[in-house]
């Protein structure tokens, strides 16, 4: 978004993005830092492939801090994320989505949406949670899944991962996406529900 609008920030991550490089850590935590402060008052933002690094968990710190401030505010606050990846992907390796189920188990008036592909929830089932977060999975057609989110769980397993969340108390959500059109399509997605 900022190479696009061709702010300072956008020029100077573009430079690394035309070179075939990654866009440093300070880069990205100053281009998010400025997309939070620029939707101040929205009803919430999508975080996205973000953190990729170790340093910008570091810097999600601070973010973390503010987002304290934003669940202290009062106001209704929709958090979604997983709109271009795996919520729940990095969770292997990192405690992002237990911390983020805490801290928003911990005030009554903001949810968060975490989207998967995947069957392993296991380690957000014995949280308190509140019911501030919802477990979404994105679903699809055998084919489509087969065929195009290949290394995802297949939908048998995130229907019954999206089971074992409601029997945790999690409320729970349903995506179909994305909707791929081909012979058939439509009959094998009322099939799938």
């Amino acid at each position: 978004e900022e190479a696009a609008k061709g702010s300072t920030l956008g020029q100077e991550a573009k430079a690394f993005m035309n070179k075939g490089e990654l866009v440093p850590d300070a880069v990205v935590g100053k281009m998010l830092s400025k997309l939070l402060h620029s939707r101040r008052g929205a009803l919430g933002c999508v975080y996205d492939g973000y953190p990729r690094t170790t340093a910008q968990e570091e810097l999600l710190e601070d973010l973390l801090a503010e987002l304290d401030g934003a669940l202290a505010d009062g106001r209704l606050h929709r958090f979604g994320t997983g709109e271009f990846t795996d919520s729940l992907i990095w969770d292997a390796w990192t405690d992002l989505s237990p911390d983020l189920v805490r801290r928003f188990a911990g005030q009554a008036t903001s949810v968060l949406e975490l989207k998967t592909k995947t069957a392993r929830i296991d380690h957000l089932k014995g949280l308190a949670h509140g019911r501030r977060t919802v477990l979404a999975w994105s679903l699809n057609t055998e084919r489509v899944i087969r065929e195009q989110e290949r290394g995802t769980a297949p939908l048998e397993r995130r229907l019954h991962a999206a089971a074992e969340a409601v029997a945790a108390g999690y409320p729970v959500a349903f995506h179909f996406d994305p909707l791929v059109v081909y012979a058939g399509w439509a009959a094998q997605i009322l099939w799938s529900v």
